[in-house]
């Protein structure tokens, strides 16, 4: 009996231990695995204020952008209304147009003003409007000014085709000498300068008559933002090894 006894007593003990055992191995089980889903749960909230961060600076971005673009609008409406009051008399005339499409703004000058017939000299005349109008440019900082020459489509004839072969090369001289007036007696920085020009390739009235003809001699001061027109930087690892361009013809000096 006390066999029977003993051998009870050690198979209850025997149970209890690995009962024991059982529990601490679950356990030990489930505090690795809470330690895993906290750690997955730490790195997911660190991803989550990234992301938050990151939202917050794009929107940021968007209204610095926004309000970036709001200003240069109210800078070309101001540069605007100042051309206008300026150009007044001339635009009452027909001279003068001037025109603002959001942040691109164009002045058109006829031809008369600037330049007599065939000729790239700046009249005194003309002179004295760009002058009016080039001090008002100064002010803006953050366009480009690009100076467009166009001509009407009657070819050039006679001697003044030993100075300008085509209408090409005058209404690029024209434009030309518009820009170095710009840069060396009004004092714009040359670096927001250019100058092109289109020839009789872009009309904006027909030259079947003579009013058509007059309207498209014209010289354009178109102000863009400073992105437009600017070519791409080359790659690094590039170089240019194309042939030096011809030399251009020489365009007469603006006087």
């Amino acid at each position: 009996m006390s066999s029977v006894k003993n051998n009870f007593l050690y198979f209850l003990g025997a149970t209890l231990i690995l009962s024991g055992c059982v529990s601490a191995g679950k356990y030990r089980r489930l505090e690795t695995e809470s330690n895993s889903l906290r750690d997955s749960l730490s790195r997911a909230q660190q991803k989550l204020t990234a992301y938050e961060a990151d939202i917050a600076a794009l929107n940021k971005a968007h209204e610095d952008m926004k309000a970036q673009q709001e200003a240069e609008l109210a800078q070309t409406k101001s540069t605007y209304e100042n051309l206008v009051g300026e150009m007044k008399q001339e635009i009452q005339d027909g001279q003068v147009k001037i025109t603002q499409i959001q942040g691109k703004l164009t002045v058109n000058v006829a031809e008369k003003i600037f330049f007599n017939s065939g000729q790239a000299n700046l009249k005194q005349k003309g002179r004295e409007v760009l002058g009016r109008v080039g001090t008002i440019l100064k002010n803006v900082k953050d366009k480009q000014i690009r100076i467009e020459g166009h001509t009407d489509s009657v070819p050039i004839g006679g001697d003044l085709k030993k100075i300008f072969p085509t209408n090409w090369e005058l209404s690029t001289a024209r434009a030309t000498n518009v820009a170095r007036f710009l840069q060396e007696k009004v004092g714009i920085d040359p670096a927001l300068l250019s100058a092109i020009g289109y020839g009789p390739y872009r009309p904006i009235a027909s030259n079947d008559t003579e009013e058509g003809l007059l309207q498209n001699r014209r010289i354009e001061i178109v102000l863009l933002d400073k992105e437009v027109g600017q070519a791409a930087p080359l790659p690094a690892n590039t170089t240019n090894q194309s042939p030096a361009p011809p030399e251009p013809a020489q365009s007469p000096a603006p006087q």
